[in-house]
């Protein structure tokens, strides 16, 4: 109840009186239809695969002392490496192109200094190619 409440009240409406009606038809439809469900279900399949994975390209190349977790609800899993320095592995894999997060940006202290953080939501060659040249870094 201010002093330009009423203009704002017409600039607003004047905004959303006509909102796009193609686009909230078709979207309508895709709802209506099962096709939204469709695609959540092809897209929960194609990120479990890619999880799947990564996960395994992880066991397959990384020491055996590395230990792997997987956070339920996310795209992540979470290496262990005892003794290895996260930042310094960062460093070196940035350079070399690889995008690892270390585990020290997640704590604040040293608790996961030892901890990488890799993203699972898309697998490729060149990603599978990445956690290889990864896993040589961590052994350096």
């Amino acid at each position: 109840t201010g002093r330009r409440h009423s203009e704002l009240q017409r600039l607003k409406h004047a905004m959303s009186v006509s909102a796009p009606s193609l686009p909230q038809l078709l979207l309508s439809e895709l709802l209506a239809s099962g096709g939204y469900d469709q695609f959540l279900r092809r897209a929960r399949r194609a990120y479990a695969a890619s999880e799947s994975k990564v996960e395994e390209a992880v066991a397959a190349c990384f020491p055996s002392e590395a230990r792997m977790t997987h956070p339920q609800g996310g795209f992540v899993i979470w290496i262990e490496v005892p003794g290895c320095d996260s930042v310094r592995i960062f460093e070196t894999a940035v350079r070399e192109g690889i995008l690892v997060a270390p585990g020290l940006l997640f704590g604040a202290n040293d608790t996961y200094r030892s901890f990488l953080r890799l993203t699972t939501s898309r697998w490729n060659p060149r990603i599978e190619a990445g956690i290889d040249r990864l896993s040589r870094i961590v052994r350096a």
